[in-house]
């Protein structure tokens, strides 16, 4: 099996089978991030222009984490397929996209300082990320497809 090149944001970010090597994986999480980014960078700025109070009204803090809520999604896409790639199934990125929801969710954004229990829940989300990052690909074909390294 040869692997073929992923073109366009659905190939790229939606997809959640085959594998994903360490360098795309990084590439790509780091591109979403900067979309991600943009994105609440003009949703924040429409909402000072809206509301130009100092705080988040609930609407606005509802709004910006159902926002951040659904940003995961490709998140999650990246990470299964890069699970796929250390012959890993799902279940870790549940994991982590769950982690990743509940420290939203027990954010406040009109706090001066994160929860502990939203930080720690950061704390382990990263660790997670890390390993996923970080542990190397299985070498030749694996149960879901071809080395994408080949």
């Amino acid at each position: 099996m040869s692997r073929q090149k992923d073109v366009g944001f659905k190939e790229n970010f939606l997809k959640r089978e085959g594998r994903l090597n360490r360098w795309r994986y990084f590439k790509r999480s780091i591109a979403f991030g900067m979309m991600f980014f943009l994105v609440i960078l003009i949703v924040v700025i429409a909402m000072i222009f809206i509301n130009p109070s100092e705080n988040f009204s609930s609407f606005e803090a509802v709004v910006f984490k159902i926002i951040c809520i659904a940003a995961l999604y490709p998140i999650f896409c990246l990470m299964v397929r890069r699970l796929h790639d250390i012959d890993e199934n799902e279940k870790i990125a549940y994991i982590s996209i769950a982690l990743s929801i509940a420290s939203i969710i027990l954010t406040d954004l009109n706090a001066q300082e994160k929860s502990l229990y939203a930080s720690i829940l950061s704390l382990m989300n990263s660790v997670i990320n890390i390993y996923v990052l970080l542990c190397p690909g299985t070498k030749g074909d694996n149960k879901y497809g071809s080395d994408p390294l080949e």
